[in-house]
């Protein structure tokens, strides 16, 4: 496997793949479920290119966030564009970060140099699904495929959480995340 078919597997951005693809995303219905998502302060950094900037940008990241911050969770990518609808690797935006809180007791969230923000995440309920980079592409599939069958819409980008970046690549857990809220209408897709 290439480093663009690992990079793409891990992001949830293609989770609209191939047709092919979705006619095989079978997961069960009880690894996919609604679960309320704690929001918080981020250091963010925006990203244009290639996903195969992700080791390079994530160390930058732990780097500064172990410089100013106390961790408050995992790291994680937010993929609004699809692979599959760009022309060029070049032309993806994305964006990493991790939550964070201050250093120290009392006092309050440094200012990060550019190109980093801060960013107040909300609560949101989002479907979620752990699984792993190699089979993130089949399951976000799948997970999709779920909401509409039970009736959800997606509100935001969807998040890519590394739950680690110890061991095999491929095999890394991960956890998806796509904020969503019951379709107002009821519209649902029938089940298989």
């Amino acid at each position: 496997m290439n480093v663009r078919q690992l990079l793409m597997a891990a992001s949830a951005s293609i989770v609209m793949s191939t047709p092919m693809a979705a006619q095989d995303a079978t997961v069960p219905d009880d690894r996919i479920h609604i679960e309320r998502v704690s929001g918080g302060q981020a250091l963010i950094r925006d990203v244009r290119g290639s996903y195969a900037q992700h080791p390079k940008m994530f160390a930058e990241l732990m780097a500064l966030r172990e410089k100013l911050f106390a961790a408050v969770g995992a790291c994680f990518g937010i993929y609004p564009d699809d692979p599959d609808a760009v022309e060029n690797a070049s032309d993806l935006h994305w964006q990493i970060g991790v939550r964070v809180a201050p250093a120290a007791r009392g006092q309050k969230l440094a200012i990060p140099p550019r190109p980093y923000r801060l960013a107040s995440l909300a609560d949101v309920e989002a479907a979620v699904i752990e699984t792993n980079v190699k089979t993130a592409g089949i399951d976000g599939l799948a997970m999709f495929r779920w909401m509409a069958e039970h009736g959800y819409v997606q509100t935001a980008p969807t998040r890519i959480e590394y739950l680690s970046h110890d061991g095999d690549a491929m095999l890394l857990p991960v956890k998806i995340v796509v904020p969503v809220r019951k379709r107002p209408s009821g519209l649902t897709l029938p089940a298989r």
